[in-house]
């Protein structure tokens, strides 16, 4: 099974992406910060990663970078998608220069994850699912 790890510090994001992950058939570890993201990652290897942007102490364009810095000395490199409440012209383009993958915005809909994730998951399809 493939597992997904969702990073958001608000609670009930987390409820909606971790229902609406396991509804897709997938397993789904939640954190509610960065600094547990960065850890997370550190210990498993994560099919992808659903990042909260706006997050107060560590967000999520930090977070990103420290699990990027992580992925180098691993050789593995996690699958970030950014979900954001923001959808100004320039933001998914941001995301993707700072290292993120991807780019959802709120309110998450299980159609555009669905297809988000199969495009991430099947482009590492070199990979195993996690176990």
């Amino acid at each position: 099974m493939y597992k997904i790890l969702v990073v958001d510090d608000n609670h009930l994001n987390r409820l909606v992406a971790v229902a609406t992950l396991t509804r897709l058939g997938y397993g789904v570890e939640e954190v509610d910060d960065g600094l547990a993201a960065v850890d997370a990652c550190a210990r498993e290897r994560f099919d992808a990663v659903i990042m909260d942007l706006q997050m107060p102490g560590m967000d999520g364009y930090e977070t990103t970078a420290r699990i990027r810095h992580n992925d180098l000395a691993t050789g593995y490199r996690h699958p970030i998608i950014a979900l954001s409440a923001r959808s100004m012209p320039g933001d998914r383009e941001a995301a993707i220069t700072a290292g993120l993958d991807d780019y959802l915005t709120k309110p998450l809909r299980l159609d555009q994850l669905r297809e988000m994730l199969d495009r991430w998951i099947g482009a590492a399809s070199a990979r195993s699912p996690s176990q």
